[in-house]
């Protein structure tokens, strides 16, 4: 059993010494900056959104068939993360992002999302709430709307950033059979 005072002097210890691993760290950091090797479909991303912007197309992303709550939270808020980066990308464009959701909660998300992306870069007068839209409530219901609004929205970037099952690969295809630019990323194999 340790004293009081010796268990003092340790957490002190302790305490001095992860400040100063930490400081340590924090200026290796800016010594030696972490680098990143290229990956080449987000590089054709970054070239595929401008030129959709610049041709007045719409980039659709697409959130998957997952919701707020439950196991497959994690990538559909991951792709609400990369829907507030598109959504900045694409404000000033004559035809803004598009996206969509299978599930209620979601959409709203992606809507809020949106919203704080437009007035972010100063447009809030550019939001449309319509932007964002739930297809279906299941997971084929939800993809057998994508092929409506792939053509009918002039749709030239189609992401797919979300919780999919088996109607991922449907949905991938549905762009690619349409000869859109498409990029997916899920957490089903």
């Amino acid at each position: 059993m340790i004293s009081g005072g010796l268990a003092s002097l340790v957490g002190v210890l302790v305490f001095v010494l992860f400040v100063g691993l930490v400081i340590l760290y924090a200026v290796l950091g800016r010594r030696w900056p972490a680098v990143f090797r290229p990956i080449a479909g987000y590089e054709a991303l970054g070239r595929a959104i401008e030129r959709a912007v610049e041709s007045g197309e719409r980039v659709h992303l697409s959130l998957g068939t997952g919701s707020v709550t439950g196991a497959e939270s994690a990538p559909a808020l991951a792709g609400v993360t990369v829907l507030g980066r598109v959504a900045a990308a694409t404000t000033m464009s004559d035809r803004p992002a598009v996206v969509t959701a299978a599930d209620g909660a979601m959409m709203i998300l992606a809507q809020d999302t949106l919203r704080s992306a437009y007035h972010r870069v100063g447009a809030s007068d550019r939001y449309q709430a319509t932007s964002a839209r739930m297809l279906g409530p299941t997971p084929f219901s939800y993809v057998a709307g994508l092929p409506t609004l792939l053509s009918t929205e002039g749709v030239s970037v189609h992401m797919l950033i979300g919780s999919f099952g088996a109607e991922g690969a449907l949905a991938a295809d549905f762009g690619e059979r349409q000869h859109k630019f498409v990029l997916a990323g899920t957490d089903d194999i």
